[in-house]
């Protein structure tokens, strides 16, 4: 894939080298895109090709296509697209402020040097020599040359243009109030009537550089100004930039006034269209105000966006804001987001109106309604400032803010944004409808357009025609449409003969006549249902050499267009080349190639178009590098487009010369072949280039192209290469997972395809092609909800009569399984028992039957037990059971097999779990109680006398009986249903690797059942089959268990020989579990001896819950395996050695004293603080992994490029705290340094198992589609503990704890929070601190709620400002805002199923390059919380300023949506959760559980205002008293309460709150409810500072 990493020769040759290695490794490139830093090079690949399709050659744009074609539809994972740098970027990158500028200008006037243009040429030469003259130009130059150095090109390129003597700079004068008005306050130069894009902005800049710039460089730069359009354009904001900064009231008056209504003038033409515009939707020629024009508007829109990254300069004394940064000018910003909305600069209109939006809250804020406790910034109800504000409008033009976001957020393609600006509340059709199109919910949306066609106006006919097709109704829509244009009582517009010409070509009705003026009109279908008729008819041309002329028109007319701005005339020759497209596959269908090769004259080049439009919409300097090549080719080609009207009109000629039949086939071939070429790439120019999603449909139609072009590379019109094809197109199947949207389009053509030759060759191999793309449609379209499709394809199946049981059984299966998904669940079951029937019969007689029987009776099996419709044991063994002997008999070992040992095991397992449930509940104690009581009865009367006849006596004797039996029933069914669990959870994890989770319940059936032998035996004789890689997340449980005083010594001999397996097979992954077991006491050990009141400290918040003596066996187990891994027979003994010195090193600077250094800040030397430490002494090891660099697991075992352990810097610092931990860097064998945090007496098993926790919840989120399309996931940090009293933290780079950024550390600090900084008015946080401490202690709940909103009302949120600090560019600013949003979904609800606490605003870190969230100190868990003095009362934290940087829409859209796959995922993996989590509650080494004690300490060192207040640590006085009075746990108590806390992460899992069942909106809105609620909010400790 290295050639897909760059794309470095633009040649013709190397593209088409690109294209081959595509096309070849087709596997490859599938296993490229499942990594997250592949895909983002492949989008690198996809932006790289776009850019250089500019202005490139019509072969090397050609072969461009291809490469996107054979790339198609992947799914990036990101909402936008970057930017590919070149050289001049990066260099540019190096400068700041002005620099940055005069770098750019210098560069760019370099490239004109070499102009087509020699008055360019002349200009950019002057414009040097005069730059070259003046101090500042000199000065650059010469910091150029310094930072550069040897790469330094371009001033030693420019030496000639530097004047031989120096000129002394000249000031420029600053104009009077009087001429700059004269000359900038003019109407006519702002929105000149009648005036073109080029004249307007050469006109504008020039005057403004004359209106009084002060700066050296940018007042000589005139002259180029006056030609070079694309070089205004980027001097314009410049200009405006350093007018302002004269600080001239005048200036920013004159200049908010016109710019400002520059946009109003826009918004008011704009006014009439209610739907947004897309990049290729509007005309600029329709009407000649500057306004309307997309250059002119987004040459405006640069200007708003520069100032806005330009800091203010100081007012007086008041430092300026990144707030403060938008109001350089006074403007209208809702305006600006229509206008940014028009030119598709999607993400800059949602940061423009989120801006209003911002300003008309501080309205509100300031106003009556802030005194009256409504205003917007305090609402804690859940109705979002965008619901509020939906009827707001700008104060020139009424703008709905609700329904322009709506359209925005559709455009963009975000799966959630658009439920946060009301869909899906909203009560109106327009809104209604976005919603049922963004859910696919089509039938809803065809009901509603069809209403909206009974209103008085036409209607919206288009709408409804395409929720039509979408729906599935093809025919219908086909029909429909036929008739229409068959009475021709009103001329079809073009947009819905498209959707015709789509429905006909899918439905395979070939009856509709196509234009012979392919120059005229034309569309993508259009030119798809001409090229496949050609094929199907086989009609060939003589008029080949008249292909080329056609070709030139289509140049000359679109890249004319293109350069003159003229978007309405471009857009409709684009319609041509659409038109092409679908007439090339026409002609392959048919097999009419001159017909095609006439049409793809025009196809060919109407890429050009497409692709030139959308990247000018998006990145403007992308299509102008090239200008003057557009230029030439342009003009070059007008002559000949003339000369075709003067001359017979080739088309025409073309049309009349078709013959049928003369042509050999090899001409025909070659005819086909270049029409697919022009197909191919006029699709790529419909993209705005900044989202990634208005990409996807142009890919998907290079992809259709693509399967043509298999068609000939197989050479499927002489009936031969069949098996190739198929297996060409399910690899591509594998590659796009992507939305099935983007995926219908390239199986519907396949299909299309394949029944024209199936008609024309009868061929059965096209048969069975034919059935396994239906399948594959069907298949997909039902696991998307796309049940109309999925039937149709079903349909299509079933007509399809056929003998071969291999496709015959799974289409049934198919349709049997599309009604269980609908929910029609007698119809599904109905189904499959025929087909079980039928198979049953056959099995004995045929292969195949037998090989699909099984897989049959899995499934009816699966869903008579989902259901409950039949005895377990019949289910069991009628089903599960004969379905896993049918499969061994078979010798079967593939996924089939493994789904059917899960069934059986998961099956069993729930029999056995109920058993175990009801033998802990009341009704069998009660029932234990009777017989004991009847027992004792017995015995009584017995002693009475003679009982033989007392009757009595006789009901009890039978009744204990039957009781007896029925507990020895029960107790048989509990072993049986075990051993069953446990048998096919080894078998499934034995043949593969697909339900390796299952490993957690496997584990925790073994150490429920230690003592059962038959358990022991079954691992035993198992385990040695199983690939050790698979006990590597549970490492931590299984050497906890490790002991050499246990009584089950079949137990421990397996499990050490698992252990130790894994030591062997995965080093780097189990050693330092081992090793941290068997160093358990080295604390003590290898230190001096530490006073009695610390020596015995524990965690942070209990003892271990095991005793000593066991504690003794575990350490003594570990040591025995440490010795037995250092033979000199092992493979691991240099690891084991070397690590071991590590871990030594590690533990002893984690003991050092450093309290003489406790106020330092400086970096401290390690020799100075003790001799000999042995962390100075680790050198090159080669052998030893970075401890805090995460590893992948390799199954295989094989890890040979490890960043190794260098050495470590000879400094350390302190992190503050009680305990002093000491932050070092190690280098690494990478020669990176890595910054660790060693810390001494604190126990990190806590927050290790967590991360545990964190890991198998992600690998969950990465399972379900849902989630994983939305990238959510807990963002996790390496823990290493290194014994019970010390261990090894990765440091989490580029972060900092959200209450620093708020409200600073402490009040000391230099840089003050943003409350402050964006608030100066409001209380400081300490204040709002000691107000709420002042009620703390009263039992007033009242009280206490109104000194809250008292409180909250003055101080208001802040944190959405943060975005705009860190990321000033609007796409990244709309990336960070919605990293972060998901990011406290996702923790939110992982936090609340793990009962998180304590997260306060200094244990919650925000990713400054990503704004995510990390959560650190993890010691209060299982709702722990909820027993502190002052008990934690809401679910997550979710106060205002967290909301606050969620945006307008608040809880609304993003975060609820993810909240709800989240605890969707939750539920529906419940049971594997339950079980993980089990594993951990039962840890005799995990001490989760918190002491009245250990509550008390922990709040109260928060209490204390103090900067050591962000770690988890106790001060010592509160420390030692806390474990002075901790009580030692036993085991029986901890495992109740382990119990316990595994009841409530049940109820939780099944939506249980309060005693009923929700659903999962239900209930994530009541926790939503609940963490915002002000009363619950109040009750918290004042430490945790809810007010923030």
């Amino acid at each position: 894939m290295s050639s897909a990493s760059s794309v470095c020769n633009v040649r013709k040759e190397g593209l088409q080298h690109l294209s081959q290695q595509l096309h070849e490794n087709r596997k490859q490139l599938c296993q490229f895109t499942s990594h997250d830093t592949e895909k983002e090079s492949i989008c690198q690949l996809i932006c790289k090709l776009v850019q250089v399709y500019q202005g490139a050659k019509e072969e090397v744009t050609l072969e461009i296509s291809k490469c996107l074609g054979e790339i198609g539809p992947v799914d990036l994972e990101q909402n936008g697209l970057p930017r590919v740098e070149d050289t001049v970027d990066q260099v540019v990158s190096l400068f700041t402020g002005n620099l940055k500028n005069y770098c750019k200008i210098f560069h760019i006037l370099n490239q004109y040097l070499v102009d087509n243009d020699m008055s360019v040429v002349e200009a950019a030469s002057n414009v040097l020599k005069t730059l070259l003259s003046t101090k500042t130009g000199i000065e650059f130059a010469n910091l150029y040359r310094e930072r550069l150095g040897d790469k330094d090109f371009l001033f030693q390129y420019l030496h000639p243009f530097r004047p031989r003597k120096k000129f002394q700079s000249i000031k420029e004068d600053s104009l009077s109030v009087e001429e700059f008005q004269r000359i900038v306050d003019m109407e006519t130069l702002w929105t000149p009537p009648d005036s073109s894009h080029d004249n307007w902005i050469h006109n504008l800049t020039c005057t403004l550089i004359n209106a009084g710039v002060q700066d050296e460089v940018l007042s000589r730069l005139q002259p180029i100004c006056m030609i070079k359009t694309r070089f205004s354009e980027i001097v314009l904001p410049l200009v405006i930039h350093d007018l302002l900064l004269q600080d001239q009231p005048i200036h920013r008056d004159v200049l908010s006034s016109h710019i400002r209504r520059f946009f109003s003038s826009h918004c008011e033409q704009d006014s009439s269209n209610s739907r947004s515009h897309s990049a290729l939707s509007m005309s600029s020629r329709d009407v000649s105000e500057v306004c309307r024009n997309k250059d002119s508007v987004r040459s405006m829109l640069n200007v708003v966006q520069y100032l806005r990254q330009q800091d203010r300069p100081k007012q007086g004394r008041q430092e300026m804001t990144a707030w403060d940064n938008n109001f350089w000018l006074d403007l209208d910003f809702l305006h600006i987001s229509k206008a940014a909305m028009y030119c598709s600069a999607h993400f800059s209109a949602i940061l423009f109106a989120e801006i209003w939006c911002d300003i008309q809250r501080q309205k509100q804020d300031y106003s009556g309604d802030s005194q009256k406790g409504t205003g917007f910034s305090q609402s804690f109800s859940q109705t979002t400032m965008i619901d509020s504000m939906g009827s707001s409008s700008s104060s020139s033009s009424t703008i709905n803010v609700q329904d322009l976001l709506l359209q925005t957020y559709q455009e963009i393609g975000d799966p959630d944004g658009l439920y946060g600006c009301g869909a899906g509340r909203l009560a109106d059709t327009s809104s209604r409808v976005k919603s049922y199109e963004h859910e696919n919910r089509w039938e809803k949306a065809v009901i509603t357009y069809d209403i909206e066609m009974c209103q008085p106006s036409s209607g919206p006919q288009y709408e409804l025609l395409q929720a039509l097709q979408n729906f599935g109704s093809n025919h219908l829509l086909e029909r429909y449409l036929h008739t229409m244009s068959s009475t021709g009582q009103a001329e079809i517009p073009s947009h819905v003969k498209e959707l015709q010409f789509k429905a006909a070509w899918k439905t395979g009705q070939w009856n509709i006549e196509t234009t012979s003026r392919l120059e005229e009109s034309c569309s993508f279908n259009e030119a798809v249902y001409s090229a496949l008729t050609a094929v199907k008819d086989g009609h060939c041309s003589l008029a080949e050499r008249n292909i080329g002329i056609a070709r030139n028109i289509g140049i000359a007319r679109i890249l004319t267009a293109v350069k003159d701005g003229h978007c309405s005339l471009a857009e409709r020759n684009i319609g041509i080349a659409r038109y092409v497209n679908y007439r090339i596959l026409t002609a392959v269908k048919d097999g009419h190639c001159s017909l095609a090769e006439r049409n793809i004259g025009i196809a060919r080049n109407i890429g050009i178009a497409r692709i030139l439009t959308a990247v000018k919409d998006g990145h403007c300097s992308l299509a102008e590098r090239n200008i003057g090549i557009a230029r030439n080719i342009a003009e070059r080609n007008i002559g000949i487009a003339r000369n075709i009207a003067e001359r017979n009109i080739g088309i025409a000629r073309i049309l009349t010369a078709v013959k049928d039949g003369h042509c050999s086939l090899a001409e025909r071939n070659i005819g086909i072949a270049r029409n697919i070429g022009i197909a191919r790439r006029k699709k790529i120019s419909t993209s705005t280039m900044e989202s990634a999603r208005c990409l996807y449909p142009i890919l998907a139609d290079l992809q259709c192209v693509s399967q043509i072009d298999n068609v000939l590379q197989y050479n499927i019109l002489k009936k031969e290469g069949y098996d190739d094809l198929t297996t060409r197109w399910n690899s591509e199947d594998s590659l796009t997972d992507n939305d099935f949207m983007f995926l219908e389009p390239t199986l519907n053509i396949r299909c299309t395809i394949l029944k024209m030759l199936q008609v024309k060759h009868d061929d059965p191999s096209l048969d069975i092609c034919l059935q396994h793309q239906l399948l594959k449609l069907a298949q997909l379209a039902r696991e998307s909800n796309r049940h109309q499709i999925a039937e149709r394809a079903i349909f299509d199946l079933k007509q399809m009569e056929t003998d071969n049981l291999k496709l015959y059984i799974p289409k049934l299966i198919e349709e049997a399984n599309l009604y269980w998904t609908r929910q029609e669940q007698n119809t599904a079951k109905h189904l499959m028992k025929n087909l079980m029937t039928k198979l049953e019969k056959l099995q004995d007689e045929n292969i195949d039957a037998a090989r699909f029987y099984p897989q049959v009776l899995s499934i009816y099996g699966n869903w008579l037990a989902e259901t409950r419709s039949e005895n377990p044991n019949v289910i069991m063994e009628e089903y599960l059971e004969k379905t896993v002997g049918l499969l061994e008999s078979l010798n079967e070992q593939g996924d089939v097999a493994m789904d059917a040992y899960l069934s059986l095991a998961r099956y069993a397992d729930n029999q056995y779990q109920n058993i175990v449930n009801y033998m802990k509940s009341n009704t069998y104690e009660a029932k234990q109680a009777l017989m004991k009581k009847a027992k004792t009865e017995m015995e009584t009367l017995k002693q009475l006398g003679d009982i033989s006849k007392d009757r009595y006596y006789k009901i009890l004797y039978k009744q204990s009986d039957i009781d007896k039996a029925e507990i020895e029933a029960m107790n048989e069914d509990k072993t049986k249903y075990l051993q069953k669990a446990v048998e096919n959870y080894l078998k499934c994890l034995k043949y593969g690797d697909k339900h390796d989770l299952r490993i957690f319940r496997l584990i925790s059936l073994w150490f429920s059942n230690t003592s059962v032998q038959d358990v022991n035996s079954l691992i035993e004789k198992s385990i040695k089959t199983l690939k050790s890689y698979k006990f590597i997340p549970l490492m931590y449980q299984l050497a906890a268990r490790m002991d050499t005083k246990a009584q089950s010594q079949s137990f421990q001999a397996t499990l050490n020989n698992m252990i130790e397996r894994a030591a062997k097979d995965h080093p780097h992954h189990t050693l330092l579990c081992v090793l941290a077991l068997a160093h358990a006491k080295k604390d003590t050990e290898i230190m001096n001896p530490i006073p009695a009141s610390t020596s015995n400290r524990r965690s942070k918040l209990s003892k271990s819950t095991s005793d000593p003596s066991k504690d003794e066996g575990r350490i003594e187990a570990a040591k025995l395996m440490i010795l037995r891994l250092k033979d000199k027979n092992s493979p691991v003994v240099r690891i084991v050695e070397d690590l071991e010195r590590l871990c030594l090193a590690y533990i002893q600077l984690a003991n050092v004293n450093v309290e003489r250094y406790k106020k330092e800040t400086r970096p401290i030397m390690l020799q100075s603080v003790q001799n000999n430490l042995l962390i100075t002494k680790i050198k090159d090891l080669h052998n030893v992994a970075v401890p805090t660099v995460d590893i992948k697991v390799d199954p295989k075992g094989s890890y040979n490029n490890l960043i190794c352990v260098k050495g470590f810097n000879p400094t350390f610092k302190l992190a503050g705290g009680v305990n002093l931990p000491k932050i070092i860097s190690c280098i690494g064998t990478d020669g990176k340094n890595r910054r660790q945090l060693v810390k001494g007496r604190d126990d990190l098993r806590q927050d290790a198992v967590m991360q545990q926790v964190f890991g198998m919840v992600n690998n969950l989120l990465q399972k379900n589609s849902e989630t994983r399309k939305r990238q959510l996931h807990v963002r996790q940090y390496k823990v290493v503990p290194l014994s019970q009293m010390s261990g090894l933290l990765e440091w989490c780079e580029g972060t900092m704890p959200i209450g620093e950024y708020l409200v600073a550390s402490s009040p000391g600090d230099e840089k003050p929070g943003a409350h402050y900084r964006y608030r100066p008015d409001d209380y400081p946080a300490i204040d709002c601190r000691r107000h709420m401490g002042g009620v703390h202690a009263s039992p007033d709940a009242v009280k206490k709620f109104k000194v809250f909103m008292a409180v909250c009302k003055r101080f208001l949120p802040v944190f959405r400002h943060f975005f705009m600090e860190k990321f000033r560019d609007p796409a990244a600013w709309f990336e960070a805002r919605l990293a972060y949003t998901k990011s406290v979904a996702t923790n939110s609800i992982v936090g609340y199923i793990l009962g998180l606490g304590d997260r306060h605003v200094q244990n919650i870190l925000i990713d400054c390059n990503t704004a995510e969230l990390v959560h650190i100190d993890l010691g209060v868990a299982f709702e722990q919380g909820k027993i502190l003095p002052t008990p934690e009362t809401v679910p997550f934290r979710l106060t205002r300023d967290i909301v606050d940087g969620m945006g307008v829409s608040g809880v609304e859209g993003v975060f609820r949506r993810c909240c709800e796959k989240t605890m969707d995922v939750m539920h529906n993996n419940q049971e594997a959760l339950l079980t993980i989590l089990e594993v951990l509650l039962y840890d005799p080494l995990y001490a989760w559980c918190m002491s009245p004690a250990k509550a008390y300490a922990l709040q109260h060192r928060r209490d204390r205002n103090d900067p050591d207040a962000s770690e988890l640590n106790t001060t010592k006085d509160v420390l030692e008293f806390a474990e002075s009075n901790e009580p030692v746990e036993n085991t029986e108590s901890v495992n109740k309460l382990a119990e316990r806390v595994l009841l409530r992460l049940h109820q939780k899992l099944q939506g249980i709150e309060d005693g009923v069942q929700l659903s999962v909106s239900g209930q994530v809105n009541l926790l939503i409810q609940q963490a915002r609620d002000p009363k619950n909010l109040a009750k918290l400790f004042p430490g945790w500072q809810p007010y923030i």
